[in-house]
C-alpha cells in the first residue's frame, strides 16, 4: 500500500509539472487524495462530485471487471474546469486495455454524475457526456514499472472540454 501511494504521488508530481507537454495541455491541476476503496475525493472537488468519484472508485477498482486495476485517483478542479485521472495498473496491462479503461473511467464518471443531476446527459459511443462539454480531461495511466519513466506511460492525454477526442495509447511527449 505504501508503495502505491509513493507511485501515485510520483505520477501526480510529474503530471502537475509537465501537464503543458502532455498532449499540449495548458492547464495545471491540483493535488488530491489517492484512491483506495476508503478514500475521499480531492479537497478541490466540490461536494457535488464526491458521490460520483466514490462510485467510480468502487466500480473501476473491481478486479472481477477490471483485473488489471490497481489504483485510481480522481481530482475535480473547479477553478480550472479540469478532471484529472491518475491511474496505476498491473505491469502486464496492454495499451489496448489501458485505452479502454481510460474511456470507461471517463464515461462512468459522467454517467454516475447524471444519476444525481438530470441536466447531465449520458455518454454514448462517440461522446463522453455533457460533463465533458464543460470540463477538460487529463488522463494518465501507468504501470508500477513505468511510473517513473513518463515516455513508457500507457496513456497520457489531455482532452479539451467539448472535444470528446478518443483516448489514444502513448506516454508523455515533448511536442
Amino acid at each position: 500500500m505504501k508503495k502505491k501511494i509513493i507511485l501515485l504521488t510520483a505520477i501526480l508530481l510529474m503530471c502537475s509539472s509537465m501537464v503543458c507537454g502532455c498532449n499540449n495541455s495548458e492547464d495545471d491541476t491540483s493535488m488530491g487524495n489517492s484512491s483506495n476503496t476508503n478514500s475521499n475525493s480531492s479537497n478541490n472537488s466540490s461536494k457535488k462530485w464526491d458521490n460520483a468519484i466514490n462510485k467510480v472508485y468502487k466500480t473501476t477498482l473491481d478486479t472481477n471487471v477490471y483485473p488489471y486495476a490497481d489504483d485510481v485517483y480522481i481530482s475535480v478542479n473547479e477553478n480550472n474546469k479540469l478532471i484529472d485521472y491518475t491511474v496505476i495498473v498491473a505491469d502486464d496491462t496492454t495499451s489496448e486495455q489501458a485505452v479502454q479503461y481510460a474511456t470507461d473511467l471517463i464515461k462512468i464518471f459522467n454517467d454516475t454524475a447524471s444519476e444525481s443531476d438530470n441536466t447531465i446527459t449520458k455518454s454514448s459511443d462517440n461522446n463522453y457526456g455533457s460533463v465533458f462539454d464543460e470540463y477538460d480531461i487529463l488522463m494518465t495511466i501507468a504501470t508500477e514499472e513505468s511510473v517513473l519513466n513518463e515516455k513508457d506511460w500507457l496513456v497520457c492525454q489531455t482532452i479539451k472540454a467539448g472535444e470528446h477526442t478518443p483516448i489514444q495509447a502513448g506516454g508523455f511527449s515533448q511536442e
